[in-house]
């Protein structure tokens, strides 16, 4: 009997540190892959009922893209972050007007 329990309790051993080694692996690669990604996307709005103007950050660079389902176009690359600017610029107020002008321009037709 004391020879079952001994290797009852070694293979309960053995699969409590594979089941360990498992978890603690995946917890590495989750951490490893979060950090590693070179595109992030930072921001999308709705600009109609399948389009979209989605703010993307690849590499450092931030390009705000347009979406549409059968194309996807740049709509302006920008230089610096405009998520940690207090007030408004004026490239980013002449963006502003730029975008509404597209929309309205596209909803025109």
């Amino acid at each position: 009997m004391p020879n079952l329990l001994q290797v009852i309790s070694a293979l309960a051993v053995v699969l409590a540190l594979i089941v360990g080694a498992s978890w603690l692996l995946h917890k590495v690669r989750s951490q490893a892959l979060g950090r590693g990604q070179l595109i992030h996307i930072e921001s999308s709005v709705s600009v109609g009922t399948r389009e979209r103007v989605v703010l993307v950050e690849v590499a450092g660079e931030w390009v705000l893209v347009g979406v549409t389902p059968s194309h996807i176009s740049t709509l302006m690359r920008l230089k610096e972050s405009p998520l940690h600017k207090t007030t408004q610029t004026e490239p980013a107020i002449a963006a502003k007007s730029w975008l509404s002008t597209y929309i309205t321009k596209q909803h025109a037709v």
